[in-house]
């Protein structure tokens, strides 16, 4: 046997044969994929989100002084847990 031959059928066959694989694979999944892209109602839904994310963004909210638990002013001097207790019994 010619020993190029026998070089060709052990290292460049099977080379040659994984790149075709990886190119008809590559070609495969190329033609299957699609890309979806946007139509006009998708747009239209983008643009009004964004126009009510800068809307609320905009706005300033007045609610008030907020205390946490912890820190209750001085001049609320019911313990929140007693009124809780006063709702349930009825007083």
């Amino acid at each position: 046997m010619n020993p190029w031959a026998a070089i060709a059928q052990a290292f460049v066959y099977p080379i040659a044969r994984a790149w075709a694989d990886a190119w008809f694979d590559a070609m495969r999944v190329a033609s299957t994929y699609t890309e979806e892209s946007p139509n006009a109602t998708d747009a239209d839904r983008a643009a009004k989100f964004r126009a009510s994310v800068e809307r609320l963004r905009q706005r300033t909210y007045d609610t008030g002084p907020e205390y946490s638990p912890q820190n209750q002013p001085p001049s609320n001097p019911v313990d929140p847990g007693e009124a809780t207790t006063r709702k349930l019994i009825g007083n």
